[in-house]
Order: structure tokens, then C-alpha cells, then sequence
């Protein structure tokens, strides 16, 4: 959350290598953070 924090964009391969999350793993993580609302 941190990473996406500080960054207005960002794409798949650049998060990826940022948070050492494989291609499976990272695509779960961002998948559930759809679902859930965020106060901004």
C-alpha cells in the first residue's frame, strides 16, 4: 500500500519488482484490494 501510496501510476512489472511479489501472488493482492473501499 505504501508503494502505491507515493506514486500517482504505476505498472504491473515496476510493482512487481518493488515488492518481490510474483506475477500470481501480486495479481491476488491487487485483486482483493478492488473489492475493498478506501477513505481518501
Amino acid at each position: 500500500m505504501t508503494q502505491l501510496y507515493v506514486v500517482e501510476e504505476d505498472d504491473f512489472i515496476f510493482l512487481m519488482r518493488q515488492t518481490g511479489l510474483t506475477w500470481g501472488n501480486l495479481s491476488s493482492h491487487m485483486s482483493k484490494m478492488e473489492d475493498v473501499p478506501l477513505d481518501e
